[in-house]
C-alpha cells in the first residue's frame, strides 16, 4: 500500500492472544501494514516480486494482505482501483517491455521523512517499445 499504516478504534475490549494485554473499547490502534506485508512469516522472500504467492495453491489468510484495509472500513474505491491497475498494466505490457532501471537502488530503503512509502532515490523503470503487428 501507499500508506504504511491503518488507523482504527477498538469497538470492544479485546485481549491479545497469549498475553495479559487488553485493548479497551475506544483505544486508538495503529496497524503496521508495511510490516505485515514484509514479514517473512507471512510471505517467504517478501522483497522478491512473486505474483504466484497469491494463487489458490499459495493462499494466505486475508489478514496478511491488506493494501486497501479490511472489514467494514475497507477502501470504497478498491474495486475501481484494481480495475484501473489491470487496464493500465495490460495496455502498457502489450506495447512495452518494462525493466527495472539501474538507477533504482535495491533493496528499497524508505524515506522516513514521508508518511507515504517512498524509496530513497526513487523507483525507476526502462520502457522499451515492442513491435506491434
Amino acid at each position: 500500500p501507499v500508506a504504511p499504516v491503518l488507523f482504527r478504534v477498538c469497538t470492544k475490549a479485546y485481549q491479545i492472544p497469549d498475553t495479559n494485554v487488553v485493548l479497551e473499547q475506544g483505544t486508538e490502534i495503529i496497524i503496521p501494514v508495511s510490516a505485515i506485508h514484509n514479514d517473512p512469516e507471512n510471505y517467504s522472500d517478501p522483497e522478491v516480486f512473486n505474483p504466484n504467492r497469491f494463487t489458490n495453491n499459495n493462499y494466505k489468510p486475508s489478514k496478511t494482505y491488506i493494501p486497501f484495509g479490511d472489514g467494514p472500513r475497507i477502501c470504497i474505491g478498491m474495486k475501481f482501483a484494481i480495475l484501473q491497475i489491470k487496464l493500465v498494466m495490460a495496455k502498457t505490457l502489450s506495447r512495452h517491455t518494462v525493466r527495472l532501471s539501474e538507477k533504482t537502488k535495491l533493496p528499497f530503503v524508505y524515506d522516513p521523512k514521508f508518511f507515504f512509502l517512498r524509496p530513497i532515490g526513487g523507483f525507476w523503470f526502462n520502457f522499451e517499445k515492442r513491435l506491434v503487428l
